[in-house]
């Protein structure tokens, strides 16, 4: 991820990290079933 960041504009990577981090908390805190 961070090395595509280099290519891609810093704010717009900073956002999807953000997101992405983000998305994976909703989803580790979702109980199963």
């Amino acid at each position: 991820v961070y090395d595509m960041c280099k290519a891609v504009d810093k704010s717009m990577c900073i956002t999807n990290v953000t997101l992405l981090e983000k998305r994976k908390e909703d989803i580790e805190h979702q109980p199963i079933g």
